[in-house]
């Protein structure tokens, strides 16, 4: 027989049993199932896929800090290591689901626009308590990390670029705002 596994009061159960449901039930992402033999099994509702998309990379603010954490996950052979993930759907499922956001998040970030990475540098240096030149500096020692395996030269190569020109910016961001800085000088002055 299977059930929903939820904590709900007996009342809840019969108005949801009876069609009249109530305002906020807590469901959780499993299903519970009996055996015959009374062992219980647990099945999830989502993939592991949606899963880590949704949930672990949904906690993640900033699309650059998502690559980190994808990066930090990765052992640069093509592996990933996720407790949570390879506990809850086997080894290999997690490897496989990790390995698509992985692809996934790199591919968003050598299509978006200089100007927008420039501002997700920011806030993803924001939430993970550095520096735009330290989360850059992070990227670019473990560029092996933050690229899926079989990426290919030219995604390699396109990420070193955007890292080069992203790294440029900051260099000028600071220069442009030490104090001993001359103000730029207008042609013809």
């Amino acid at each position: 027989m299977w059930r929903y596994f939820a904590r709900r009061k007996q009342s809840r159960d019969e108005k949801w049993l009876s069609g009249r449901f109530p305002e906020k039930v807590n469901f959780c992402p499993k299903i519970i199932f009996d055996g015959l033999m009374g062992e219980s099994s647990c099945v999830a509702l989502k993939s592991a896929s949606e899963d880590f998309e949704g949930t672990t990379l949904g906690a993640v603010p900033g699309l650059l800090a998502k690559l980190c954490y994808i990066a930090s996950l990765h052992d640069g052979q093509g592996d990933y290591i996720h407790w949570g993930m390879a506990r809850t759907y086997g080894e290999e499922t997690a490897r496989r689901a990790i390995r698509a956001a992985h692809a996934g998040v790199l591919s968003q970030v050598l299509r978006t626009p200089l100007h927008r990475l420039d501002e997700d540098l920011r806030r993803s240096a924001a939430s993970r308590q550095v520096t735009d030149r330290e989360l850059l500096l992070s990227l670019t020692k473990r560029t092996h990390h933050a690229l899926p395996e079989q990426s290919g030269v030219p995604a390699e190569k396109h990420f070193r670029v955007v890292l080069h020109a992203l790294s440029a910016l900051v260099e000028n961001r600071a220069h442009a705002s030490h104090p001993n800085a001359l103000p730029p000088q207008l042609p013809g002055q």
